[in-house]
């Protein structure tokens, strides 16, 4: 069994695998080592894989170290993609697990992975297995957060999906400008990289993507673990 962390800019995620099966997973707000050990208790885990966005990294990662086989993943740990990024240094390590899970879950196809969490992140990897690059942009409540933080009046809004493309008040004019803005950007997006690249298959994940998934034409795939995922396929490549 293998135990796989996902430490996100808001969330941690943890989930246990039986080779490429999940069989558990979980959410904190903050994940220490006692919440660790009742893990132990449940599942006889003996490897384990973490991916971090933050500079920091809390306690449980050394106790992790101390009594297991731990894979911290970086731009050395190994892959299997072939990767063309520049500053591979600075690649998400989301990305990176994101990246890989989209490959192995659509094998020998152009796959697109558009992560709709804090930041939406756009990243493509080519039927041969080479990590192309993406984008990176202001997620949902990133967006709805700096239109009320960085004006005097502007009311900080719930997401919504409004049926009127124009919107009735300045509510509706906020949401409309997230929501739709992003849908539109997503179908935009999907419209030109297909013109350049061909034909593709699409996959969304991250906490916004079933939200977004409803408003989109394109035949869209929604897997809310493909990080998980991804992280343990690295994780069972690097065992091997």
């Amino acid at each position: 069994m293998n135990l796989v962390v996902d430490i996100g800019n808001s969330r941690i995620k943890t989930a246990i695998f039986e080779g490429r099966e999940m069989i558990d997973f979980q959410i904190f707000e903050t994940l220490r080592v006692t919440e660790i050990k009742q893990i132990e208790k449940k599942y006889a885990f003996k490897y384990c894989i973490m991916s971090s966005v933050r500079s920091k990294q809390p306690y449980f990662v050394q106790y992790l170290s101390r009594n297991y086989d731990l894979i911290v993943l970086d731009h050395k740990t190994k892959t299997g993609l072939k990767s063309l990024y520049k500053t591979r240094k600075t690649l998400g390590r989301d990305r990176i697990a994101a990246s890989v899970g989209g490959a192995n879950t659509f094998k020998n196809k152009n796959v697109l992975v558009i992560d709709l969490g804090t930041c939406i992140k756009y990243d493509f990897v080519s039927k041969e297995g080479i990590y192309e690059g993406g984008n990176i942009a202001p997620g949902l409540f990133m967006r709805l957060e700096a239109m009320h933080n960085f004006t005097s009046q502007l009311p900080l809004v719930k997401p919504k999906w409004n049926e009127n493309l124009l919107g009735k008040s300045t509510k509706e004019a906020l949401q409309n400008g997230a929501v739709r803005g992003i849908s539109y950007e997503i179908a935009d997006f999907i419209k030109t990289l297909t013109k350049k690249k061909g034909r593709f298959q699409v996959i969304l994940t991250g906490g916004d993507a079933d939200f977004f998934a409803r408003t989109l034409e394109s035949k869209i795939f929604v897997d809310p673990y493909l990080v998980l995922k991804g992280l343990n396929d690295i994780l069972l490549y690097n065992k091997t």
